[in-house]
């Protein structure tokens, strides 16, 4: 969408908000698909590589006081461009603490495979799609 809304509009640029924070990858997949390259499509163990040096990041900053929630919704963005995510996503974020709700998140993503972690580089998914992605073009 990005590069079809500069198209039509001649602007300089597009923010990115919530897609990026539900996929921390997906500055590098743009420019990998403006490359024509394949986008990396992150495993599990990305995913859980990158809550466990974000939760270093919160600790470093706050202290542990209101990490779990910081983490939990972390986590309710990361995974919800995880399809079939939603039933072990309520269960992670059940968890009183933050050991609790990492050893859940990783017991969880242990049998998404690959092509679940999409995160939706391609848009195909559709996810948080902004009024104005939708008014300079499709009527999807």
């Amino acid at each position: 969408d990005i590069d079809r809304i500069k198209a039509q509009t001649g602007c300089d640029a597009v923010m990115i908000g919530r897609p990026a924070i539900r996929n921390p990858w997906i500055f590098g997949q743009i420019e990998a698909l403006r490359e024509g390259r394949e986008p990396f499509v992150p495993a599990a163990a990305d995913v859980l590589a990158y809550v466990h040096e974000v939760r270093g990041r919160y600790v470093a900053t706050y202290g542990d006081s209101g990490v779990l929630g910081k983490l939990k919704e972390l986590v309710k963005w990361l995974l919800r461009g995880v399809e079939g995510s939603d039933a072990f996503v309520r269960d992670v974020l059940r968890q009183d603490s933050v050991e609790r709700l990492l050893a859940e998140l990783e017991a969880r993503l242990a049998d998404v495979g690959p092509e679940r972690m999409d995160l939706d580089a391609r848009g195909r998914r559709r996810l948080e799609r902004s009024g104005s992605a939708l008014l300079v073009g499709d009527a999807a």
